[in-house]
């Protein structure tokens, strides 16, 4: 089952991160792409706003950079992309390739909806340990409606 209004590219609007304690267990992300296209396949990309160069060039020597400066590198930016479905109000996103090594072949499960606005919104929550509810919000705006 598929749901037109998910076709095309998404950019970023608003990211909230909630914690049971308090203290949630990452920074939101700033800048984002989300892209489902009409064959099954999706792509998400996300950032903070403010990621500092390699000083490297390109890709092709960014693996020469110190230890930090990747792990700062790792730490600001997350992929992933495989292949989605609807089920109900959820979407799946099933992880083919990904920069964190340990997502691909599982599930993701997001709640979404769309707003009155056109936005979408994805929702969902994890237990990141026992007795701790991190709930994950995102907000994204089709990108040929997006103010520069």
């Amino acid at each position: 089952m598929s749901d037109a209004r998910l076709l095309g590219t998404w950019a970023l609007h608003e990211f909230f991160v909630r914690s049971s304690d308090g203290r949630p267990p990452m920074q939101p992300f700033k800048r984002g792409l989300l892209m489902y296209a009409p064959d099954g396949w999706m792509s998400a990309i996300l950032s903070s706003a403010e990621r500092p160069a390699l000083g490297t060039g390109g890709f092709e020597h960014a693996t020469r950079s110190s230890d930090v400066d990747k792990a700062r590198a790792f730490d600001s930016y997350l992929s992933y992309a495989g292949r989605y479905r609807i089920e109900g109000d959820e979407i799946v996103h099933r992880v083919e390739h990904s920069l964190v090594p340990d997502v691909i072949g599982t599930e993701l499960r997001r709640h979404f909806v769309f707003t009155d606005a056109g936005l979408l919104q994805l929702h969902y929550e994890r237990a990141n340990r026992p007795g701790l509810r991190v709930d994950y919000e995102l907000i994204w705006q089709r990108t040929e409606e997006r103010q520069p």
